[in-house]
């Protein structure tokens, strides 16, 4: 079993140069802007099963614009598939504490600031 943290990273980040039409990576610095095509990419794969893609393909266009309401509860939408399918207690925490704070119901800085 890998970190969980790190692998979503990690994992976001290597599948986010991939091209979600294509399935391959663009040629370096290419950025169509092609936010809608990525988005129904994320979708697609969410009504095949594949909650865990659909929220890695949510990640960059989140990053890239954090008021993009739309994307941020899609994903928080995959994150709560993902939580509830976890045997888990600290994977299902993980996920649907992530999914309230792309809601805007959890601010982890403020737990944070508790002690």
């Amino acid at each position: 079993m890998h970190d969980m943290q790190q692998g979503v990273v990690a994992g976001a980040k290597a599948r986010a140069e991939v091209d979600a039409t294509t399935g391959s990576r663009p040629p370096h610095g290419r950025n169509d802007g092609r936010r809608d095509t990525v988005f129904a990419a994320a979708e697609k794969a969410f009504f095949d099963g594949d909650p865990q893609w659909a929220a890695e393909l949510t990640t960059p266009l989140i990053r890239l614009n954090r008021e993009d309401w739309p994307a941020r509860q899609f994903k928080a939408s995959a994150l709560r598939v993902l939580g509830y399918q976890q045997a888990s207690s600290s994977l299902r925490g993980f996920h649907l504490s992530g999914a309230r704070e792309l809601d805007g119901l959890f601010d982890p800085a403020g737990v944070a600031q508790r002690d």
